[in-house]
């Protein structure tokens, strides 16, 4: 039988020569001469899946067009979670961790300026109060001054995180990014329990002072202030190496924890405030009562500062575990409750100073006075002024001043005959 010409319709060669030259000509000229010797299915089932194929293509345009936000997304969610396990500080790429802001307004220059500005004063007051009180003897004994030293330790390092926290790109929540495991937000929490027990000090020593003279020793102190450190980084270190269920659990009762320890301080200050107000009034003027008077006043005002600036983050921390009404922020530092918690460590220091005149005499000799020899001058020459005039009034230490100059020192030993005072 044959087909226009052909003697056998199942020639392998006749067939491989007719779809050569179908598809070398226009498919729809020869698709009647393709269907005539039983190819017209193979034909049709190549024309229908090109069209199949084409249809695809369009439409995986259009899902591409249409979802490409949603892929751009759910990619950028991957990549933040694939970039927060990367090492051990959760680095978010290879070339280090970004800047906490992008310098595209004049209020991102002054968050960076003010976060810096943070940063460095907390590092010299801070530091500078625990160099005075170490290099320092007569200070470093007393009780009151181990819990200051404590808190400036723990204030310098608060300081240090600042430049890490506070200038670069870091959210210690949940997802974290470019995290240190709350370890340096952890710091504020010594601070916290520290205050806490110098409080419980200073009305030992005040209301009983027998029972504190005899059984609050320095190294109870200091085992007091040690234990601050080991229980802040024991309940840290235990909630990083749990499960995350029960490092939820522990989390919400360290919360629950530090409304406990705020309402202690807080009425610990109220009582102690009493204190000072009724029981040393009644006490005889000495040496030990001014400075018991000014321990109080010290420690009374750290505690009300540092309670004032603390309270915003833990309200905050509060309604948005509680509630889930709080704030979120992008990073630290772009968190003002957080900026003001850090603010606290300069606060502190500087409360410290301003109520100590021993401390700021400690500084000067140790720190200042050798950084800086001229202000060493102008400071002693200030206070020697400050004694001469509290000896012998003002216009004798004028009348001194100008017999100086004038080299008389015979002059200057009748002046100082007269006024009862002998001189070296």
């Amino acid at each position: 039988m044959r087909h226009n010409g052909f003697e056998n319709e199942r020639d392998p060669s006749k067939i491989l020569g007719l779809l050569v030259s179908c598809f070398q000509q226009k498919f729809r000229k020869y698709k009647g001469q393709c269907s005539r010797f039983g190819l017209g299915l193979h034909v049709s089932s190549i024309h229908i899946c090109a069209k199949k194929e084409k249809s695809e293509a369009e439409n995986e345009h259009e899902l591409s067009r249409e979802n490409r936000l949603l892929y751009k997304t759910i990619g950028v969610t991957l990549a933040a979670r694939t970039k927060t396990m990367l090492y051990g500080l959760n680095i978010t790429d290879a070339g280090g961790v970004p800047l906490a802001v992008d310098f595209d307004s004049p209020l991102d220059y002054l968050i960076f300026i003010f976060q810096l500005l943070l940063a460095t004063a907390a590092v010299l007051l801070s530091g500078t109060v625990t160099i005075g009180i170490l290099a320092t003897e007569t200070l470093r004994i007393q009780n009151r001054f181990i819990f200051m030293v404590n808190t400036s330790i723990c204030d310098t390092l608060v300081g240090f995180s600042v430049y890490y926290l506070g200038l670069f790109d870091v959210y210690e929540g949940y997802p974290s990014r470019n995290a240190t495991y709350t370890i340096l937000p952890s710091l504020l929490g010594i601070n916290l329990l520290t205050f806490l027990f110098a409080q419980f000090d200073r009305y030992m020593a005040i209301c009983y002072p027998f029972i504190y003279s005899r059984f609050i020793t320095r190294p109870i102190v200091v085992g007091i202030n040690v234990y601050c450190w080991v229980n802040v980084f024991g309940v840290l270190l235990v909630r990083n190496v749990i499960p995350i269920s029960k490092a939820t659990d522990l989390f919400v009762f360290s919360i629950l924890y530090l409304q406990l320890v705020i309402l202690t301080k807080v009425i610990m200050t109220i009582k102690l405030y009493f204190v000072a107000k009724y029981q040393l009034e009644r006490d005889p003027p000495s040496a030990e009562r001014d400075s018991k008077k000014e321990s109080l006043k010290i420690i009374f005002f750290v505690v009300v500062i540092f309670l004032l600036l603390w309270m915003p983050s833990i309200i905050n921390i509060v309604l948005r575990l509680m509630f889930g009404m709080g704030l979120n922020f992008v990073n630290e530092a772009l968190n003002p409750f957080a900026t003001l918690a850090r603010l606290s460590a300069v606060c502190t220091s500087a409360v410290y100073v301003w109520g100590s005149p021993a401390l700021r005499e400690a500084m000067r000799r140790t720190v200042w006075g050798r950084v800086c020899p001229r202000c060493n001058r102008r400071v002693g020459s200030s206070q020697e002024k400050g004694e001469a005039l509290g000896q012998f009034g003002c216009r004798r230490w004028i009348n001194l001043q100008r017999l100086k100059q004038t080299n008389k020192p015979q002059a200057c030993l009748m002046i100082f005959s007269v006024s009862g005072k002998s001189t070296s």
